[in-house]
């Protein structure tokens, strides 16, 4: 026997009150006056015997009825197990029963997924016709999410197979704990039957249960298999070292593959496929836990999308050994340039002839040079990037644009103007969280260098392409003057990527990611009254890298999408109808209108890797669909984990490991029991308890009188 709120128990100290009060005598003897003491006499021995046992027993009562009240305060429940508990009543069996893709492994007892199903089928067995079933697969579409008798049950079972689909164990553990909460099943015990992998922490990290439902009342018992895991190799990454893919140009793909086994590889092979070619194959190998990484060139299509697969030869287990990828190659990307118009000036852009240029000989860039007053209905129109060349100040009515477009995926360029001042773009800077400019250094058109741009680190997409050199030779090359510049400090909750420093170490050019866009801040101007870059070899292949990068959104055209998450998807236009194909299905997923755009949103249970193909009026949009990574690691958990992993979430815990024998299931797994609170024993026994009190003062004072 347990205690749910054992707390209570700490009441059992007021037993000392009773005591105390039998042991301090508060009626003081009186002195009267009698003729004759000779009818004392007769009753001393029979009244003084009688009043102490009556006394010793209202002692004991009182006593007995603090301790029931105390204990029924903690919730006594009798153990799983207890002879009073078993066959109280019907039961619900829930069983969690895992079914990724780790279960086609086979060991000695056989194929893990039929050893899971014969566990699932012997708790089938030794229920009773008025106990019920609720059996939740982890991976791929739930097959059932109502209660089966027995024999509903064991034909569900023989439906049950390994699929390569997403993981949704800690969805549908929450889902079993609600069901147990609203059955009409007087009983409940829980069972997880799987490998126990090590990813399961990941899937129960965050696991939000019903708090209305009492779990001390559900035994949960862990069924392991498959401890000594199959060697396996994996797919485990396929990007592109370039996030500014173009079409109709050498595009470099790198494929990673991992070895989880405990043995080195030999001889498997890699290919890369594409419209139905093969692009390259490597003969690869690799020592015991290594991964490594190859790369194919292939050269994508003008415009589109350009999907193919990674396939990996010679592994035995073959569900990670295909992976999709699927670049979005647009014709053009849209720049917008916002200058401002003052008074007695004209408008001078140094970074619309960079693009201009760039248009007219590989046609991949529409600029457009705009001012604020054009600006709402200019990004409303759509653009991929905005560039704010030498503004003085941000305004705010454009905030609420410029902050959905860039967590929408836009690329947002802040150049500083020459009459601005660093407090008016502060207070954007500090909307987003960013950064601050923190002063000044030199003065603009006095041509007097006060730094240079500091030693040129390859390591970003900016960088990495402009300079033909190999991966061993340093950046060689003039580096210009700067004559005066923002100093810019970057907040400390910021996360920031610094491209390019000052050779005084001041950052000069800053990446801030934004929701799925970036935000890039200069402290130079485009101007050669700040700075020697436009008279210098580096200007033009910088900053057209720059504007094409930021307009190459977060995955620089490369879209994925892992199983087991929610599928979203943020489309510019707006449209009310859509469908996603993926191989025989067609789907229709939810629509709402956020911000500039539309959300599509779908859930992916029935998904499987593959090549995705969403359409919305004029929009399609292909996704590479591929298994978590952590599917291809096969390792389990020791049972001692796997019960301290369980035991965060319920309080009563086992954990069986099968035998190879599988004669007897039913008894290696042991017969379901369910806990079962007393605590209205405890208040009924306490009632007859006080009853009894008045029923001995009674007796006691009659039997004196009949003395007397």
């Amino acid at each position: 026997m347990s205690f749910l709120t054992p707390l209570y128990l700490l009441g059992i100290l007021a037993v000392a009150i009773p005591i105390i009060l039998h042991l301090i005598n508060f009626r003081k003897p009186q002195k009267q006056v009698f003729s004759t003491l000779v009818f004392f006499k007769r009753l001393q021995k029979t009244s003084v015997r009688q009043l102490k046992l009556k006394k010793r027993i209202l002692l004991a009562i009182r006593i007995a009825a603090i301790i029931l009240l105390a204990a029924a305060l903690a919730r006594p429940m009798l153990s799983p197990g207890s002879l009073l508990t078993f066959s109280s009543g019907s039961v619900l069996y829930m069983i969690l029963l895992e079914n990724g893709p780790g279960m086609t492994q086979i060991d000695e007892r056989g194929p893990l997924m039929e050893t899971a199903r014969n566990a699932a089928v012997s708790l089938t067995e030794a229920a009773s016709s008025d106990d019920r079933f609720l059996i939740y697969n982890t991976h791929g579409e739930l097959l059932m999410a109502e209660e089966m008798n027995p024999g509903q049950a064991r034909r569900l079972l023989e439906q049950l197979e390994p699929v390569n689909a997403g993981n949704f164990t800690r969805e549908r553990t929450e889902q079993l704990v609600r069901r147990a909460g609203i059955t009409d099943q007087e009983n409940r015990t829980a069972y997880f039957i799987g490998r126990g992998s090590d990813n399961l922490a990941a899937q129960l990290d965050n696991l939000s249960l019903d708090p209305q439902f009492n779990l001390n009342l559900m035994p949960f018992t862990s069924i392991l298999m498959g401890e000594e895991p199959a060697a396996n190799v994996g797919i485990t990454d396929i990007s592109s070292r370039s996030q500014i893919a173009a079409g109709g140009r050498p595009l470099t793909i790198d494929v990673e593959v991992t070895n989880y086994s405990e043995r080195p590889v030999l001889n498997y092979f890699l290919s890369l496929e594409s419209r139905g070619e093969i692009a390259g194959q490597y003969q690869i190998n690799l020592d015991p836990m290594q991964s490594g990484v190859w790369s194919f060139e292939v050269i994508p299509p003008d415009s589109g999308a350009f999907t193919g697969r990674a396939v990996l030869e010679g592994d035995p287990i073959s569900f990670d050994n295909v992976r999709y990828f699927a670049f979005e190659l647009p014709e053009t990307r849209s720049i917008l340039i916002v200058n401002e118009s003052r008074p007695g000036t004209r408008m001078v852009s140094w970074l619309k002839p960079v693009f201009e240029a760039a248009q007219r000989t590989a046609g991949r860039v529409e600029v457009a040079r705009i001012t604020w007053d054009d600006f709402t209905t200019a990004i409303q129109d759509g653009a991929d990037a905005v560039i704010l060349e030498g503004v003085s100040d941000i305004p705010e009515f454009s905030w609420p644009d410029l902050l959905t477009f860039v967590q929408q995926g836009g690329g947002l360029v802040i150049f500083p103007g020459e009459a601005g001042s660093p407090d008016r773009i502060n207070r954007f800077l500090e909307r987003v969280n960013a950064g601050r400019f923190t002063g000044i250094l030199g003065d603009p058109g006095r041509f007097s260098s006060v730094a240079q741009v500091g030693m040129i680190v390859r390591g970003h997409p900016v960088l990495d392409d402009i300079f033909d050199i190999t991966d061993d030779e340093d950046v060689r090359i003039d580096l210009p003057d700067i004559f005066h510049y923002w100093r810019y400090s970057v907040s400390g909750g910021s996360a920031a990527q610094q491209i390019l420093r000052t050779s005084l170490g001041d950052p000069l050019l800053v990446q801030h990611n934004l929701g799925e866009g970036r935000l890039f801040v200069s402290a130079v101007n485009t101007s050669p009254e700040w700075s020697a870059f436009s008279v210098n070899p580096l200007f033009a292949p910088l900053f057209y890298r720059l504007g094409l990068y930021a307009a190459s959104g977060e995955s620089g055209g490369l879209n994925t999408f892992s199983l087991g998450n929610t599928f979203e998807w943020l489309a510019g236009n707006e449209f009310n109808q859509a469908t996603i194909r993926l191989g025989d299905q067609v789907l229709v997923p939810e629509i709402s209108t956020q911000g500039r755009g539309v959300r599509l949103m779908s859930d992916t249970e029935s998904w499987q890797p593959g090549i995705a193909r969403i359409e919305a009026r004029d929009d399609t949009l292909k996704v590479a669909v591929n298994q978590q990574t952590t599917e291809s690691d096969l390792r389990t958990l020791s049972p001692q984990a796997i019960d301290e992993l369980f035991s965060q979430h319920f309080p009563n815990v086992r954990v069986t490991a099968l035998q190879a024998d599988q004669t007897n299931l039913a008894g290696q797994i042991g017969t379901a029991r369910t806990g079962r609170e007393i605590w209205n024993w405890f208040v009924l026994i306490g009632i007859i308890l006080l009853l009894s009190e008045s029923i001995v003062t009674k007796k006691f004072s009659g039997d004196s009188t009949d003395a007397v």
